[in-house]
C-alpha cells in the first residue's frame, strides 16, 4: 500500500519541486516549475513519490515518447519535443536506464542512458515483442501514450509482468469521463496487487488530471 495522505493533507500539489524544474527544462508538460495554472503537475505527484529513491531507482520504461507529428493521434502539436520526459527521467534519476516507446517511428531515438522502441499499445504481439527487447525488473513504469482507457488496459494486462516486486506502474491523463471504467480496472487490479484513482488537484485542469497508481508488493 502507498501511503498518499500527506500529499494531500499538506497540499504538496501546489508547491514546486525539484522534478518540476527539470521536467520544465527538458520540455515536458508533465508539470512547471511555477505551479500556477499548469495543465498537469504530475511531478508534483511523482516527487512525492520517488524523491528519497532517486538513487535506488535503476530502469525506468514510459511509453508514449511525445510525438510532434500531427497525423498521429494524441500528438502534442508540431511544437512538442519527443522524449522531453525521458531526458527529465535521466537527470532525476541518476543511475537509472530510461527505457521508452511510441507508436511514431519516426520520433524513436537512442542516446545516453535513452533506448527507445516501436510499440503499439493495443496490439500483444507488439507489446510482447517491446518486452522482448526491454526486459524486465523495472523499478517504475509509466503508461504516457494513447490517453483511452481500453488502450491502457491491454498495455497494462500485457506489461504488469514486468514490474518489479516494490515497483510502481502508472497510467497518465485518466479522463474523468471513464472514471466508471477505471475504477473498475483498479478493482480487478487490487484482487492482486494495491491499485488506487489518484485525482491530483488542479484548478486549470478538472477534466484529466487524474492517475491510475498500481504497486507490486
Amino acid at each position: 500500500m502507498v501511503d498518499l495522505s500527506s500529499f494531500f493533507s499538506d497540499k504538496l500539489y501546489l508547491q514546486p519541486t525539484h522534478l518540476c524544474e527539470i521536467m520544465t527544462r527538458h520540455g515536458s508538460d508533465k508539470g512547471a516549475a511555477r505551479i500556477e495554472g499548469p495543465d498537469h503537475n504530475y511531478t508534483t505527484f511523482y516527487h512525492f513519490l520517488w524523491k528519497d529513491k532517486t538513487q535506488e531507482v535503476v530502469k525506468v520504461f514510459e511509453m508514449g515518447l511525445g510525438s510532434n507529428n500531427t497525423d498521429v493521434l494524441y500528438n502534442m502539436g508540431p511544437s512538442g519535443i519527443p522524449g522531453a520526459s525521458l531526458r527529465g527521467w535521466r537527470e532525476y534519476f541518476p543511475s537509472a536506464m530510461i527505457y521508452g516507446a511510441d507508436i511514431d517511428r519516426r520520433v524513436l531515438f537512442n542516446e545516453d542512458r535513452i533506448r527507445t522502441f516501436y510499440c503499439d499499445q493495443t496490439d500483444p504481439d507488439a507489446i510482447a515483442d517491446l518486452w522482448g527487447h526491454c526486459g524486465d525488473e523495472f523499478d517504475i513504469i509509466v503508461d504516457d501514450g494513447y490517453h483511452a482507457l481500453h488502450a491502457n488496459s491491454i498495455f497494462l494486462d500485457h506489461s504488469i509482468s514486468r514490474l518489479k516486486r516494490g515497483g510502481l506502474y502508472v497510467i497518465e491523463d485518466v479522463d474523468s469521463g471513464s472514471f466508471p471504467d477505471a475504477k473498475a480496472l483498479v478493482k480487478t487490479y487490487n484482487r492482486m496487487f494495491w491499485a488506487q484513482l489518484v485525482k491530483i488537484p488542479n484548478a486549470k485542469n478538472t477534466k484529466d488530471n487524474n492517475v491510475i497508481l498500481i504497486a507490486k508488493p
